[in-house]
């Protein structure tokens, strides 16, 4: 049994989520308890730490290769979860989800393109379309009594437009928590399919799915729909290791596969760490029963913050997420957007919080909790939230 609760300093380390020099960087105060980024806060599973140190004692780092039974690994894997089979052919090593999506802009769309996103949505999706010279094309969600949906009548115009060659899809969605279902993803591709659109599926948080739900891949489509996809994931969010980075794309279309694979080719991107191959081979081998442990701790972890919310801050509006660790919350019945907001949060409450303006000008009111953490410490950052909102509220 992994032991969750345990609690861990990485203020000392470069972590990003945690180091005081990045975190004044990015919020203007280092002394901060973090909740922001993407990234959790448990120890690997034991067995990939002692398997890294092998590897790390074996004191050789020299050119290797990437044995062909890591793909085997990936690809049961997804079946035990997913009941997704993969033809091995049809997967491709990349430096990471975000850099295969740039590349696949640059093979599929021109500068000036269009490229469709779902705000409130992951906002490194409209950084990579603005850094790659393309135009980012809004197909919000509509939120309704405390549920997303998508808007298909907009994304039929949006599809509809001349110059839109790209649309990317948060599945499961970040930050709002949706689970598409079939019906969705039968629609979304369908108008993608009918529009000459190619449709990418981030799937990098596919294995965070709640309340007994599926996920359905959008590689599991009919074969007119899936050929016109493309799905990104990775080991990073599932185990914690996204630094070390390795990104998985699979293709339903060779062509466009074999673009790809020239493109990594032509810029030197197929590389190999030494230590990636040994820890996808450890976590797709001998990590599931750590993850479904984990799974386990972050949904009480949810109930949890729901639970608290409900009781001592009802004005904090939790969307309930049916996948990911990350809570999408809306602070409008106080009054409080962007800057201010954000103040109150940091200045006060010592939080730091994904600002709900990253992932859309709409959203000011809203920031992104994660619950990738010890019970301890997410329930410091409860009462935290709850002693300031709860003091401006009476």
């Amino acid at each position: 049994m992994s032991n969750f609760d345990e609690l861990h300093d990485r203020k000392n380390s470069h972590s990003v989520k945690w180091n005081a020099e990045f975190l004044d960087k990015m919020f203007g105060k280092g002394d901060v308890l973090p909740f922001w980024v993407a990234d959790m806060d448990f120890r690997a599973p034991e067995k990939l730490i002692s398997n890294l140190k092998e590897r790390a004692e074996h004191g050789f780092y020299g050119y290797e290769f990437r044995p062909d039974h890591i793909k085997e690994k990936i690809i049961e894997w997804c079946y035990r979860r997913h009941e997704w089979e993969i033809d091995p052919k049809n997967l491709t090593f990349a430096p990471s989800v975000l850099s295969a999506i740039s590349i696949l802009l640059e093979l599929e769309s021109r500068e000036g393109d269009g490229v469709i996103i779902q705000p409130p949505v992951y906002y490194p999706f409209e950084e990579t379309i603005i850094n790659s010279k393309r135009k980012p094309v809004y197909n919000k969600l509509i939120e309704e009594k405390g549920f997303y949906r998508m808007d298909f009548d907009n994304l039929r115009e949006c599809a509809a437009l001349d110059d839109v060659k790209i649309m990317i899809i948060s599945s499961p969605h970040n930050p709002v928590g949706r689970v598409w279902s079939e019906a969705e993803l039968v629609e979304t591709a369908t108008i993608c399919e009918e529009n000459g659109v190619l449709l990418i599926s981030d799937e990098i948080h596919m294995e965070f799915v709640f309340d007994h739900l599926f996920f359905l891949t959008t590689a599991q489509l009919e074969e007119k729909l899936r050929r016109n996809t493309v799905q990104l994931f990775s080991a990073g969010k599932t185990f914690n290791l996204s630094g070390n980075t390795i990104g998985i794309a699979h293709f339903n279309d060779r062509d466009l596969q074999s673009r790809f694979n020239s493109f990594l080719t032509r810029f030197h991107l197929n590389g190999v760490n030494v230590f990636t191959t040994t820890a996808l081979e450890t976590v797709f081998t001998e990590g599931e029963s750590w993850f479904d442990e984990l799974l386990l701790y972050l949904e009480d972890n949810l109930d949890y913050v729901e639970s608290r919310l409900k009781e001592e801050l009802p004005e904090v509006k939790l969307f309930r997420p049916e996948g990911t660790y990350l809570l999408w919350l809306s602070f409008a019945e106080f009054g409080f957007k962007g800057r201010e907001l954000e103040k109150l949060l940091m200045e006060k409450a010592s939080l730091a919080l994904d600002p709900g303006r990253w992932f859309g000008e709409d959203y000011a009111s809203y920031a992104r909790l994660n619950i990738g953490c010890s019970r301890k410490l997410l329930e410091e950052a409860m009462d935290r939230l709850i002693g300031v909102f709860g003091g401006i509220k009476s």
